[in-house]
């Protein structure tokens, strides 16, 4: 009981005051203990984001399909008669997967998004469409391709004003082509209708 008594605390334990779990320190010359700045801290956090998104592109690179393949390097020589002969050999399930690997889910920064691979395939495809309905190329297939294509990244071209620059430019060339191609479309009714009516 005796050394119960001499070990009995005079006061109750105090709570220590609030640290840090660590204080980060480099070495120094004079070997005084020198604490990181935060500077330091987020430049290294910066390094470390940069490295993430160059590894990420590499990554992409690396995984990329035949499909967004051909369609830069047709997209670079202005030259897509390969990239169409491609796609028409696609089934459509297959065309349909191909341009919902594209698809923009997870919304990034304006200046970081336009640097991601699927922004810029996607930009890529609407220069295409828009390529081969001025020059009135396989005209059926290519209304199928951009209504799937719409369909899928819509959403996408109406939030992104780059993309919907392009999207205005596709519209102006349909609707020029279409009445082009109805005016031919008037004429044959009318001799169809003439003929219909004739009598020999």
């Amino acid at each position: 009981m005796l050394f119960l008594a001499r070990n009995k605390p005079i006061e109750p334990p105090k709570k220590p005051e609030k640290a840090p779990f660590f204080l980060p320190s480099i070495p120094s010359l004079s070997g005084d203990i020198v604490f990181k700045s935060n500077e330091s801290d987020n430049d290294g956090e910066d390094e470390d984001k940069n490295k993430d998104s160059k590894n990420s592109m590499k990554n992409f690179d690396a995984l990329e399909s035949p499909f967004s393949k051909l369609l830069k390097s047709s997209w670079d020589s202005k030259y897509f008669s390969n990239f169409t002969d491609y796609i028409k050999g696609l089934s459509p399930s297959a065309l349909d997967i191909e341009l919902r690997m594209l698809e923009i889910i997870d919304e990034d920064v304006e200046e970081e998004l336009i640097q991601r691979p699927e922004f810029i395939s996607i930009g890529q495809l609407l220069d295409y469409l828009i390529h081969e309905i001025t020059c009135r190329n396989n005209f059926e297939f290519m209304q199928a391709v951009m209504r799937l294509f719409l369909k899928i990244h819509g959403e996408t071209i109406r939030c992104h004003p780059s993309l919907q620059e392009k999207a205005r430019k596709l519209l102006e060339t349909q609707s020029l082509v279409w009445q082009k191609m109805d005016k031919l479309f008037q004429s044959t009714r009318c001799i169809v209708t003439f003929l219909s009516n004739s009598q020999f």
